[in-house]
């Protein structure tokens, strides 16, 4: 505590190792760290009027550092931030001739924080973020400063930060990938710098009629610009309250963030990535969004904004619902989709790509996925943070899930290639429900399948019951198959015997409930048709029997394999691929399938007339008469 007895303490710390859980600078009061290996394992404070001064140092902080009070700040040598570095209340922060050491796993995980009127300088000095980057931003009248900078990590882009609300960023002779979201009333200038994508807010009642500037960098979609401003003044803008100046610099992507009551018309351009944000309790449901496509005279069905494009490619569609909003996505390939604040999402016959970067629900918001795809790239993860929660039926997981906070993860019917993380309070449950094949009446099937569940180390959830049940297709009558206390995990494992003695030959659905702490949580249905077994006895020839499986790889970007099965011989099979939109795109007619043997067929991804599909989910049927029909889905990504 520097400071705190005497306001005007000098220390000078040089020529050691030493450690501190917290310290504090204060009053007016200095520190100066020379020649030292020095760190603050939990807390680092400056403020009123203090100075702290690191000169040839090996410097590191985790937890926190808080920068108030008109403090001053001067930071050189070896740095080390595992923690998020916040600035405020006129406080200086410099970061000089500096190499400085964010050690992050994912992106996001420490952020960088300015307001009210400080200032945060970092200069002459290479920063390293190795698999993440730094999140936050820069408001109310607080500055950031960047000058002969190289940021560098394993994703190409070091930090994402929004810039509002009278804030102040300059960069002149930077390198290393940055991205912003410029709102509001703030000055953005960037000078002989490269690779940014820029993201620009049209707030409500703005009005938009542009053409950006076109691509012409040797890295697809970028512009290099000699001279650019975008401001209320610049032509066929109006209603905005920042200031954009480039020049000199190379690899600028442009972004979209049209907000509600906007009016945005984009002409002759090429956009990265759109985003829409839906905030006050509006409730809206979109559809057909397709990203990597050229719109050449398109309006977005959307009832609170006017969105038009014309000769425009949109390489991504991103949603944001916050603050009690409610957003339904169906049936669109979009890149990323965030809930914030109490909203909720949800997403239907979708496929999220990854192309955004993020799946995720924050602030206590909620979001539910079914019969969907959510491919997320190893840079990132499908996020479920801050007491919020999500659920997942029927649907394909790529990539990796983190649960964190208070929040819960509950998946059910649903595939994926890695375990979920779970930190904190969380909680992950499972529950599959196999499907069954060749039941019958008057017999004894085993259903089987997975009720699993992975607690946070402060987590004491656990399932105590579950109970199956199944009815026609029709009225739902329920009948109870079992009531039972949960033991132990069931995974990819007998969940009981059904007895089907006396029960109808029909289709029928079958639901499993599983409580946890004694409260239901989430309901699994799977479809099963239940055959006569003694009416199939005694016909002479046999239905043929099949089964397809799904496509590998998936998604793909060039060719994928679907393979099937049969017992029998049979004639006129055929295969038909369908995309979105229930067209025929492809059909492999007259398959002629051998006894007991694997088939299968490769698609190039290309229609009837040779010509190469979009991207998108497409379904894949297999179909012989009316003896039998099955379809898939699958993901092309070009």
């Amino acid at each position: 505590m520097v400071g705190y007895i005497d306001p005007y303490e000098q220390i000078v710390i040089e020529n050691t190792t030493v450690q501190y859980d917290t310290v504090a600078v204060m009053n007016y009061a200095s520190l100066t760290i020379r020649n030292s290996n020095f760190t603050v394992n939990a807390v680092l404070v400056t403020m009123d009027n203090s100075n702290l001064l690191v000169n040839n140092s090996d410097f590191y902080i985790n937890g926190i550092s808080f920068f108030d009070g008109d403090s001053s700040i001067l930071l050189k040598d070896d740095l080390t931030f595992c923690c998020d570095v916040i600035t405020s209340e006129n406080t200086v922060l410099e970061i000089d001739s500096a190499f400085v050491n964010v050690p992050m796993n994912f992106i996001g995980q420490y952020k960088i924080i300015g307001m009210n009127d400080s200032q945060f300088l970092i200069t002459n000095s290479n920063i390293e973020f190795g698999n993440g980057k730094w999140g936050g931003g820069f408001l109310n009248n607080s500055s950031f400063h960047q000058n002969n900078n190289t940021f560098q990590n394993t994703i190409g882009i070091a930090m994402t930060l929004n810039i509002a609300n009278e804030s102040q960023l300059f960069i002149d002779n930077c390198e290393g990938g940055m991205e912003l979201i410029i709102a509001d009333s703030c000055n953005v200038n960037i000078s002989d710098s490269n690779t940014f994508i820029l993201w620009f807010d049209f707030p409500n009642n703005s009005i938009s009629d542009f053409t950006f500037p076109p691509p012409n960098s040797s890295v697809p979609g970028a512009s290099n610009i000699t001279n650019f401003s975008f401001s209320n003044s610049t032509p066929g803008i109006s209603g905005i309250n920042y200031f954009v100046n480039i020049e000199n610099s190379d690899t600028i992507f442009w972004g979209l963030m049209p907000d509600q009551g906007s009016d945005v018309t984009i002409n002759n351009s090429h956009i990265l990535a759109c985003g829409f944000k839906f905030e006050e309790s509006s409730v809206n449901t979109v559809s057909g969004f397709i990203n990597d496509s050229l719109y050449v005279s398109y309006t977005a069905q959307l009832s609170d904004r006017s969105f038009n494009l014309n000769n425009t490619y949109i390489g991504t569609w991103n949603f944001y619902p916050a603050a009690t909003a409610e957003l339904t996505i169906i049936s669109s390939i979009f890149g990323e989709a965030l809930a914030f604040n109490d909203a909720i999402l949800t997403v239907m016959n979708s496929a999220c790509d990854g192309s955004g970067g993020y799946f995720g629900s924050y602030n206590n918001s909620t979001v539910y996925v079914d019969n969907s795809i959510l491919q997320i790239p190893l840079s990132s993860n499908i996020l479920i943070d801050d007491n919020s929660e999500m659920v997942i039926s029927n649907s394909d997981i790529i990539g990796t899930s983190m649960v964190n906070t208070n929040s819960f993860l509950i998946i059910s019917n649903t595939t994926y290639d890695n375990l979920p993380i779970v930190n904190d309070n969380a909680y992950f449950l499972e529950v599959y429900l196999d499907s069954l094949e060749n039941a019958n009446i008057d017999s004894i099937i085993a259903v089987t399948g997975t009720i699993n569940d992975i607690n946070g180390p402060q987590n004491n959830d656990q399932i105590t019951r579950y109970r199956l049940e199944y009815s026609d297709t029709d009225s739902l009558n329920f009948s109870l198959i079992i009531d039972t206390l949960y033991t132990q995990s069931i995974q990819n494992d007998l969940i009981c015997n059904w007895n089907t003695d006396g029960i109808d030959p029909a289709d029928y659905l079958l639901w499993l409930i599983t409580y946890v702490n004694e409260d239901s949580v989430i309901t699994t249905i799977r479809q099963i048709t239940l055959n006569n077994l003694s009416s199939l006895e005694q016909n002479i020839v046999s239905p043929p029997e099949y089964k397809l499986y799904q496509n590998y790889p998936n998604p793909f970007n060039s060719f994928t394999t679907i393979k099937f099965t049969t017992k029998n011989i049979v004639k006129n099979t055929e295969m038909i691929i369908y995309n979105l939109k229930g067209q025929k795109v492809k059909t492999f007619s007259n398959l002629q399938i051998n006894n007991s043997t694997n088939q299968q067929i490769v698609w190039d991804a290309r229609d009837e007339n040779n010509q190469p599909v979009s991207s998108g989910i497409y379904f894949f049927r297999l179909k012989s008469g009316k003896e039998f029909s099955e379809t898939k889905r699958m993901l092309f990504l070009k």
